[in-house]
């Protein structure tokens, strides 16, 4: 891991939601850091982004950084009804196996048997992203950036390998992962917001 320079709670706010007005899901960016700090802690369903937004974050040490291929395939994505659905009980349950390497290999290897191309469509975000990650149209750094986080207890357990949580960016890491893989793409280093909070004080949020 490399720092490439400290950054700020509300630098990421700003980013995210600049790339969220980016998709065309918003038509503008508040000036104001603390009511940007109101959107992201707003659920869904009221037009904020409080799935990105820890309680902690605020009390974080925040960087950008610049991470090894290894520690990219070590870090922990989201568990959902879909890597749950292509992951079997033996997968879910084994050391690691939430680890983006893991879950990729597995995904890999389970469209293999079933002799069938791997079926991404519920992926937000899959094909959007793999051809151009592919043809060298796009890299993980500036807006297409990822964030990570320090992993909380429940997230390091079975995982005793993980790098941070994946907090934002499966949908471009998820096909990066693949191609490497697949061995369609050589690896760059990757960019990442970071926040970061000693295991100390992650305690308190389980």
């Amino acid at each position: 891991m490399n720092t490439v320079r400290t950054s700020s709670c509300d630098e990421y706010t700003e980013w995210y939601l600049k790339r969220d007005m980016c998709k065309g899901n918003r038509d503008s960016v508040p000036r104001r850091a603390r009511k940007r700090r109101k959107i992201m802690k707003t659920p869904a369903a009221q037009g904020g982004h409080c799935g990105k937004w820890r309680d902690w974050y605020e009390c974080a040490d925040w960087s950008i950084i610049r991470i090894t291929q290894d520690e990219f395939e070590r870090l922990i994505p989201i568990e959902n009804p879909w890597t749950e659905e292509n992951l079997t009980s033996y997968e879910r349950n084994g050391d690691d196996y939430r680890l983006l390497r893991n879950v990729v290999n597995a995904i890999i290897s389970r469209s293999k048997e079933e002799g069938g191309f791997l079926e991404c469509s519920e992926m937000a975000g899959y094909m959007k992203y793999y051809n151009p990650l592919k043809y060298g149209h796009m890299r993980i750094e500036g807006i297409h950036r990822i964030v990570l986080h320090s992993l909380v207890p429940n997230e390091k357990e079975h995982n005793p390998s993980g790098f941070f949580y994946l907090q934002d960016g499966w949908g471009r890491s998820f096909p990066h992962q693949i191609l490497i893989t697949e061995g369609h793409l050589s690896y760059e280093p990757v960019e990442a917001f970071l926040a970061y909070l000693p295991d100390s004080k992650l305690e308190a949020y389980g």
